[in-house]
């Protein structure tokens, strides 16, 4: 009696390593993607982290300054009343909308890293697609109105804070604290426009790394499959 010959599994091993992503050009593909997804998440939430204590911070500054300020009758002009008013309204309403924000977004981008994570952790690629990074725009609104926009409304809420309470007491206090606002304004300024030209500059060159990447990614992979 002939003993037939085992069956050969090579096919096995061989659709296994095709599997990998080294030697899968597409798979390779979306493993570099996740992990660009996966890194810019993580910028994400922490400028949302940053941005929710920020703005709860201002917001109770802005709202003890409303109500703990004691007003002089006849002793405060009207209109310094009503500046101080409308600075004290926006610096409020900017800093809670940025704050709304972030609680709606933050726990999302939670979930979605301790997803990724799980994935990490079980051998896989962090497994985050484009559509988790869809409130990018939202979390850029955020932190411009928690920093940028925030911080100077806070430079003018303490200005005209200075003038309300010590405008009946000592002009010459008032104009002091205003004399010192301005260079910090430009200061100010001048800091915000060089490090968003900065940030501006530096994401230009990494989307413009990044298509490089995956421009050189599909021409690898094209070549492969007319080799095949």
């Amino acid at each position: 009696m002939s003993v037939k010959p085992r069956p050969s599994i090579s096919w096995i091993h061989e659709d296994h390593s095709a599997s990998t992503p080294e030697n899968n050009p597409s798979k390779r593909m979306r493993s570099e993607m996740n992990k660009q997804y996966f890194a810019r998440l993580i910028h994400n939430r922490a400028k949302l982290r940053v941005t929710s204590r920020t703005s709860a911070l201002l917001t109770g500054f802005a709202m003890i300054a409303m109500v703990e300020t004691q007003l002089t009758k006849d002793a405060v002009p009207d209109w310094l009343i009503v500046s101080f008013c409308i600075s004290t309204t926006i610096l409020i309403a900017v800093h809670l909308f940025a704050l709304l924000i972030s609680i709606c977004i933050l726990p999302n981008l939670e979930a979605t890293k301790q997803r990724a994570l799980d994935n990490v952790e079980e051998g896989n690629a962090p497994d985050v697609h484009d559509r988790d990074i869809l409130f990018e725009g939202y979390v850029k609104i955020a932190w411009f109105c928690a920093t940028a926009a925030g911080i100077l409304l806070f430079l003018v809420e303490v200005t005209l804070i200075s003038w309300v309470k010590f405008y009946p007491y000592s002009p010459q206090s008032a104009f002091i604290s205003t004399w010192i606002l301005f260079p910090l304004l430009f200061i100010f300024c001048a800091f915000a426009a060089h490090f968003y030209r900065k940030i501006f500059i530096y994401n230009a060159m990494a989307i413009s790394g990044d298509l490089k990447d995956l421009e050189r990614m599909a021409n690898f992979s094209s070549s492969e499959i007319l080799s095949v």
